[in-house]
């Protein structure tokens, strides 16, 4: 006579138990090292061309916006000519979080990137220990004009390293 244990098709032993609850361990640990956290801006700035959320302070955010409204000019300076270059277009959505720590803390597993662009947000901390504290942004600001202003169709070494989205 067959044990009753071992006749039901979905009982589980104890070996299949341990190697699923190791699983359930394993899985836990990659979303909490890799899974992106909540962030909620503390501040919304809107400029002629961007929506700047932002944890940073309000000071600290007018000098984001102030530096993306002139790489904004001086970019339309330059490439304006080209043909899919757009004068009339969405604001570009900016993340613009206080510090490292805090980019670190909702972005885990984000490797050595200091900032990044993915569509429709440009994200970047502010860097106050710096002579330049919002080189990041202004750097993946580039890529979001390139993207969403221009329209350019750039191989991938010239986009960071990242196609285009």
């Amino acid at each position: 006579m067959r044990d009753p244990k071992t006749n039901s098709r979905w009982s589980l032993r104890n070996r299949q138990t341990r190697l699923l609850l190791y699983l359930a361990v394993l899985l836990g640990v990659i979303a909490w090292k890799f899974v992106p956290r909540p962030w909620h801006p503390t501040l919304t700035l809107e400029t002629k061309h961007h929506t700047i959320y932002s944890t940073a302070t309000r000071a600290q955010t007018d000098d984001v916006a102030a530096a993306l409204n002139q790489l904004y000019t001086a970019y339309s300076n330059r490439f304006a000519p080209l043909p899919g270059f757009q004068t009339n277009h969405a604001r570009m959505q900016i993340k613009l979080i206080k510090d490292r720590a805090e980019l670190r803390k909702i972005n885990p597993g984000l490797g050595w990137a200091e900032a990044f662009y993915s569509k429709p947000y440009c994200r970047a901390y502010y860097s106050a220990e710096e002579i330049n504290p919002y080189h990041w942004m202004l750097h993946e600001s580039v890529h979001q004009l390139n993207e969403e202003v221009a329209h350019l169709r750039l191989e991938k070494w010239l986009s960071g390293g990242w196609p285009n989205t």
